[in-house]
């Protein structure tokens, strides 16, 4: 590999966060990215005693999630496959004993250089940015090769391209061949969007079967089981989710909110309280918080986290009134009024505006009494 050291420094080095591996990569996929040509030479000839450095592939797995982490927002990089058609090769990976190989083996049929070309062709779709040819390739998920990491980049090419429920002809694919964790979850997470529960419940079985530790989907457990009402079960799986580092706002979330159905308020208002501090502006949590406050009458507490809210999202009208009635408790009545007004002033039909009129103008006239003597 040769490169001007102008190039070299531009593009910022050789990552050293890479451990004998992929570090060459990353930096022809800098270059790129810059706009500079990568030319390959295949009239260039070196002898390399390929691999024999003690430990040279211990590290590929780490080595390929940083690639994947740096790049894979990038979909429209890939063209290997593209390019090996071209010479009537498929390059297929393959895994023994956690390290990753590459095997170069030449198309010798019909079905298999047809199944290759519609990878090619999305390879070639995408360097254009062709969504319309992308999305019509990728809905021909059958007659792709039956090869993983192939059909495992259509899954998240799917994904990138705004197609998400196409990535599961993929997933299903993918399964038929080996276990995978982000089939199994794709798969439990539509089934569970769409009420299907048992089937979620299986593919979730599946996953926890088979990654015993994966966080989201103990959340999607989570989530399973207070659809069914299961509430002991779905804080155990919450708890499951948070342990293994699922979402933490969801997993916190869903926590509290079967706490609240177990009539625990205290530990769900504790959990709703710790993602509102994180989260100022999550409306959703605070909706949880004021029910959880509510029914420990913390309204002092809850005051100062709603003034902080609304003072940076005052179009959400629904927590407004939701501080004016704070207020109400607080015997704030001019508080009150003046959110009360606020509303009124934005949406003079909004659902409860008399009511609350009505209990504020209950204590008013004493207040208004004492300004007028």
């Amino acid at each position: 590999m040769l490169v001007r050291r102008d190039v070299f420094e531009q593009a910022g080095r050789f990552d050293e966060g890479f451990k004998n591996g992929f570090e060459d990569v990353d930096l022809c996929l800098k270059i790129r990215e810059r706009g500079w040509l990568i030319v390959y030479r295949p009239d260039s000839v070196v002898y390399h005693l390929e691999s024999q450095t003690p430990g040279r592939k211990t590290y590929d797995v780490d080595n390929a999630r940083r690639l994947l982490e740096r790049w894979s927002k990038k979909w429209w990089i890939p063209d290997e496959d593209l390019l090996y058609l071209s010479d009537g090769l498929a390059c297929h990976v393959r895994t023994e004993q956690g390290l990753l190989h590459n095997q170069l083996e030449p198309l010798t049929s019909v079905a298999d250089r047809i199944a290759w070309q519609l990878v090619a062709d999305t390879q070639s779709a995408a360097q254009k940015q062709d969504s319309a040819a992308i999305t019509t390739l990728l809905n021909d998920a059958d007659r792709w090769p039956n090869d993983v990491w192939v059909l495992r980049w259509g899954a998240a090419v799917c994904v990138f391209n705004g197609i998400p429920n196409v990535a599961l002809s993929f997933w299903k694919r993918v399964l038929a061949i080996e276990p995978d964790v982000d089939g199994y979850h794709a798969l439990a997470k539509h089934a569970l969007e769409e009420g299907r529960l048992d089937e979620a419940e299986h593919y979730l079985a599946k996953l926890q079967n088979f990654s015993p530790k994966h966080g989201e989907g103990w959340l999607l457990s989570g989530i399973l089981a207070m659809q069914r009402g299961q509430l002991s079960e779905a804080k155990a799986a919450f708890e499951r989710a948070v342990t293994h580092g699922a979402d933490s706002r969801k997993a916190k979330l869903g926590l509290g909110m079967a706490a609240m159905g177990l009539a625990e308020s205290s530990d769900a208002w504790e959990l709703f309280l710790a993602v509102a501090t994180e989260q100022a502006d999550d409306a959703e949590t605070l909706h949880w918080l004021l029910r959880a406050g509510t029914a420990l009458q913390r309204w002092e507490q809850l005051e100062p986290v709603l003034s902080r809210y609304v003072s940076r999202n005052p179009g959400d009208l629904s927590l407004r009134f939701a501080l004016a009635g704070v207020f109400l408790r607080l015997s704030r009545w001019a508080d009150a009024r003046r959110e009360h007004d606020s509303i009124r002033m934005l949406a003079p039909d909004f659902d409860g505006l008399s009511e609350l009129a009505h209990a504020i103008g209950e204590n008013e006239p004493a207040l208004t009494h004492h300004h007028a003597a």
